[in-house]
C-alpha cells in the first residue's frame, strides 16, 4: 500500500506526464523562458544546459524548429548516438574548460539544489555567471511546504538525522529506502533548497521571479541579460 501510494504521488508530480500539475508548471515555465528570450529564439544561439537532458530540448526544437546549438553538461555522460546534442562530461561547479562568455545562454532546471552545501552552490553560480552572457535558472523554494524531491510535507525543515531516519524506514519520493546509516545521511544532505535571500547572494545581478502555487511561492526563476 505504501509503495503504491508513493508511486501515485510520484506519477502526479512527473513533469513528463501530460495532464498533471507538474507538467502544467513545466509548460508554463517554457512559455516564460520563450517570452523573456523574445526574438532571440530565431537566432543561432549557443546554449549550455547544466545538468539537463535532451528531452526538454528535443520537445522544444520540434515545436519551434530552432537553430540552436545545445550542449548538455552532466557528471555522467549519456550515451545516445541518435542525440542531436553534444554531451559534456563535467561538474557544474568547475567549468574551467569553457572560456568566459562562450555561451549565449546558460540554462539549468532544478540542479543547483543538488550540488552540495552553500559553498558548492556558490561555485556553481559563479561558473554559470562566468561562462554565459545570459542565464535562466530554476530552483525550488526552501519555504514551499511540500518538498519536491522526497515528496514529503515539511521534510526540509526537519533535523538532518531525523530526515536520515525516515529514509532508512521508508521509500520517499524519488529515493528508495536506504538501511545504511552513512548512506541515508548522504541522501538526506544531497538536496539543499535555497531561500530567496541566498539566491540574491548567489546571483546579485539577476531578476528573481516567483513561481506561485495557490498563495505559496513554489519555486524561483532566476534570469539575467534579457532586458
Amino acid at each position: 500500500m505504501k509503495k503504491n501510494l508513493n508511486n501515485i504521488i510520484r506519477n502526479s508530480v512527473r513533469g513528463d506526464r501530460r495532464g498533471n500539475l507538474a507538467n502544467w508548471f513545466r509548460n508554463e515555465r517554457t512559455k516564460f523562458f520563450l517570452g523573456i528570450i523574445g526574438k532571440l529564439k530565431y537566432e543561432n544561439l549557443k546554449i549550455l544546459d547544466v545538468g539537463g537532458t535532451d528531452y526538454f530540448w528535443t520537445t522544444l526544437n520540434s515545436q519551434l524548429q530552432c537553430k540552436w546549438r545545445i550542449d548538455l553538461v552532466n557528471l555522467n555522460k549519456e550515451a545516445n548516438n541518435k542525440s542531436a546534442f553534444n554531451y559534456i562530461l563535467a561538474d557544474g561547479r568547475d567549468l574551467s574548460a569553457i572560456q568566459v562568455g562562450y555561451y549565449d545562454i546558460i540554462f539549468s532546471n532544478s540542479v543547483i539544489e543538488h550540488v552540495g552545501d552553500f559553498e558548492d552552490q556558490e561555485k556553481f553560480a559563479n561558473e554559470i555567471r562566468r561562462v554565459g552572457k545570459k542565464y535562466f535558472i530554476q530552483t525550488p523554494n526552501y519555504y514551499f511546504p511540500f518538498e519536491p524531491h522526497f515528496l514529503f510535507i515539511g521534510f526540509q525543515f526537519l533535523p538532518v538525522k531525523f530526515r536520515a531516519s525516515l529514509i532508512r524506514h521508508f521509500n520517499l519520493g524519488w529515493f528508495k529506502k536506504e538501511m545504511d546509516y552513512k548512506k541515508s545521511l548522504e541522501i538526506a544532505k544531497s538536496v539543499r533548497l535555497l531561500k530567496k535571500k541566498e539566491i540574491q547572494i548567489l546571483f546579485p545581478d539577476a531578476t528573481i521571479y516567483r513561481e506561485k502555487f495557490l498563495c505559496f511561492t513554489k519555486s524561483f526563476l532566476i534570469y539575467y541579460g534579457f532586458e
